[in-house]
Order: C-alpha cells, then sequence, then structure tokens
C-alpha cells in the first residue's frame, strides 16, 4: 500500500474541515462525529483487507490526526477572528453600564447610546426566556436591550436550520462582569 495514502486522505479531509471552521460551520463536525470517525477508519480499510491490523490502525491514527489538526486550527483561527469583534464591542458594554448607573435601568434601543463600529450589529429585545435569534448567522454581533437587562452575543459558529442546534458564541449579559465563551444549545422556541 502507498504510505502516502493515508497523509493524501486526512489532508483532503481535513481541508474540508478547514473550510467548515473557517466559514463558521465547525459546529457540524460536533453533530456528526461519530459518522466521520467511522469514515476514517472505513477510509483506511485497504490495510485491513491486507491483514495488516498494525498498519490499519497506524492509518486511522494518521488520518485522524492530520484531519483533526486542520479542523482545530479551523476553530481557532475563527474563534480568534471573533475575539476581534468582541474586543471592539467593549465600549458598547461600558456605554451601556454607564448609561443603568445614571438612569436606573438599561436602554431599550442602541439610538439611546452614542456607539459608532463598522460592525454589523443587530439590535433586538430583551425579554427573560425568550431569544430572537434572526439575524445570527449574517451579523457580527446580535444585541438584546431592554430595561430590566441586556445580552450581547458575538457568534463563533452558525446557527444551523435544525430542530435543535448548538453554536459557539462569545456572551455577555448584564450579569456578568466579563466576556464568557460557551455554547448555547437551540431548541424550537427555546434557548438553554
Amino acid at each position: 500500500m502507498n504510505a502516502k495514502y493515508p497523509v493524501m486522505v486526512g489532508t483532503a479531509c481535513g481541508a474540508i474541515g478547514l473550510a467548515l471552521a473557517l466559514t463558521g460551520y465547525g459546529c457540524v463536525a460536533f453533530y456528526m462525529r461519530l459518522l466521520i470517525w467511522i469514515g476514517f477508519a472505513v477510509l483506511a480499510l485497504p490495510a485491513l483487507f491486507r491483514r495488516q491490523i498494525f498498519q490499519y490502525c497506524l492509518h486511522v491514527i494518521i488520518i485522524t490526526g492530520i484531519a483533526t489538526g486542520f479542523w482545530y486550527g479551523g476553530t481557532a483561527i475563527r474563534r480568534f477572528q471573533k475575539s476581534l469583534v468582541r474586543d471592539e464591542l467593549n465600549p458598547l458594554v461600558n456605554q451601556v453600564k454607564d448609561f443603568h448607573e445614571r438612569n436606573g435601568h438599561y436602554p431599550e434601543r442602541l439610538d439611546e447610546l452614542h456607539f459608532s463600529t463598522q460592525l454589523s450589529l443587530k439590535a433586538a429585545d430583551f425579554k427573560e426566556g425568550d431569544v430572537n435569534l434572526d439575524g445570527m448567522n449574517t451579523h457580527d454581533a446580535v444585541v438584546y436591550l431592554g430595561t430590566n437587562g441586556f445580552t450581547i452575543i458575538v457568534p463563533v459558529t452558525k446557527l444551523l436550520s435544525m430542530s435543535i442546534t448548538r453554536f459557539y458564541a462569545f456572551i455577555w449579559t448584564s450579569q456578568d462582569s466579563k466576556w464568557r465563551y460557551d455554547y448555547m444549545i437551540w431548541t424550537i422556541g427555546e434557548i438553554r
């Protein structure tokens, strides 16, 4: 068997994973992780048919290792890019907090603040337990404002059109004292 085979397959699979991660659809790997691993095991089958168990295991490890490295590299790049967006929103967070200290409530609209940016922001109403996810995939950040609180979400991975999905984001809420990186699980009509 050609020794370059697992390297080529791992590189091809890794390139697909890298593209998914860089476009924000890296969360696909979470839902398809078992299928992906089975696919890598099948791609290494030629060594197994030749009854070379050690070579088969080595090929699975090489293919999986290269592809995983590419995917995690893409995910790290995407997270770094979104951390720059997060950092650019720090003045907005400070303005919202200052507004609350002066007025005793949070602003209801972005117009009430003097914040300008080149980022694409989507403004939405802040309601406990009811989060509108429109624009999550098309904007740099979604800002939820209401008199009783605020939340800013900078999505790192894209929201998939499924009845239940998970996506990663940088999140700041009125109860937080710093940005947190966490995943959000969305089911129809509810977000956790």
